[in-house]
């Protein structure tokens, strides 16, 4: 058992001394694509942005990859009780998997300099891997990767729920040049450029009516069950849609800086705040952690590492760290998909000491046709 803890230690101090190396001396295919870093603003934009693309994509695999390795070598290692040969394969598919946890076991002991709840559950594994369980030991990896990946997907379906309404901007518009009409891409639209929205097109851009009139749905962004009657003068708001007519609009705000980007912001922002209820809940596993390890020493001097290991994963601190942040994600989502927006996860634990509503404008309470459908009589 030692020198296969002595392999996982040596492979995580290969891969960390590698990813060092990486940092310090980016790779040729690398060099090739970027030979000057200090002229890297001058480089064309679809191949920044190609490359910038295909890095996060990795980066968002990666947690899926990691689960699906630390899956397989939950299966190697229970077909190798039947064909002792697996054995060697389950144990390098668990060492690729344990990478990551292994990391977050270093950021705590080397630079948050505190025992927190992954340094005990790697204590736990340790003691699994020790008395032979490697099955076990891959099956609890497995269950870590797969809740990670359960909350990254119940944040992403929570952002797309909050911004959906945000998604609607074309890739290119039509603009105005010498009195020319030039289609070109939207990231290259600059301030005081003159943009041409027809019917049934969305507006790109913040800006000023400097041409036609046309009536704009702009429900989204301001709440108006009616279209807004739009002519020379008056301020218009991308991802607002032209109904009938058609405008030329000067530019004054694009990409992420119009009221929509912005909002949009906000919303994203909203699906990563932790509720107060899970700070706290937190807080308190963080501090029963060094009480569990005292009693897990105790616990193995007198009952031996198998109740050890079952006494720290009784811990509550991953059960946490998923529950608590999918469960408040998947509210946020839920009022989203009735047209509420909640821009902060702490104010669903406070809506039942909510005793007065303030509505902004008539908009957010009238129907279309307003009707009466009650009268009350009060007097003072």
């Amino acid at each position: 058992m030692i020198i296969q803890l002595g392999i996982m230690a040596a492979t995580y101090v290969g891969v960390r001394l590698y990813e060092k190396y990486q940092e310090f001396n980016p790779s040729q295919t690398e060099k090739d694509a970027f030979p000057d870093a200090d002229n890297s603003r001058n480089l064309p934009v679809a191949l920044n942005t190609t490359t910038t693309c295909d890095q996060e994509g990795n980066r968002k695999n990666l947690p899926q990859n990691f689960s699906r390795v630390s899956l397989a070598s939950v299966g190697l290692f229970a077909i190798s009780k039947v064909f002792p040969m697996a054995g060697p394969f389950a144990f390098l598919a668990y060492l690729y998997a344990v990478i990551p946890y292994l990391k977050d076991v270093e950021k705590s002991l080397l630079k948050d300099r505190k025992v927190n709840v992954d340094v005990l559950f790697f204590i736990g594994d340790v003691l699994t891997l020790a008395i032979g369980n490697y099955f076990t030991a891959a099956l609890g990896l497995w269950m870590m990767h797969s809740g990670k990946i359960k909350v990254r997907q119940a944040k992403e379906a929570s952002e797309r729920e909050l911004t959906d309404i945000f998604e609607k901007l074309p890739n290119k518009v039509w603009i105005l040049v010498d009195g020319i009409e030039l289609e070109v891409p939207l990231d290259q639209i600059r301030d005081n450029d003159i943009v041409l929205v027809n019917a049934s097109g969305v507006i790109p851009v913040d800006g000023k009516v400097v041409s036609g009139m046309a009536s704009v749905d702009q429900k989204a962004l301001t709440g108006e069950s009616q279209p807004a009657e739009k002519g020379v003068g008056n301020t218009v708001l991308a991802n607002t849609m032209v109904i009938t007519g058609n405008l030329q609009i000067q530019v004054e705000k694009s990409g992420r800086d119009t009221t929509a980007s912005q909002i949009n912001k906000i919303l994203l922002n909203s699906a990563s705040f932790k509720s107060g209820v899970q700070l706290k809940g937190e807080e308190w596993a963080d501090m029963a952690t060094l009480p569990m390890l005292g009693m897990a020493g105790l616990c193995f001097s007198f009952l031996g590492p198998v109740s050890t290991v079952v006494f720290i994963n009784s811990h509550i601190g991953n059960r946490i760290r998923v529950l608590a942040p999918m469960g408040t994600l998947n509210h946020i989502a839920a009022a989203s998909r009735k047209g509420i927006l909640v821009k902060d996860g702490r104010v669903l634990e406070n809506l039942h000491r909510v005793d007065t509503v303030l509505f902004d404008k008539t908009g957010t309470l009238t129907m279309e046709k307003p009707k009466v459908v009650k009268a009350v009589s009060y007097t003072h």
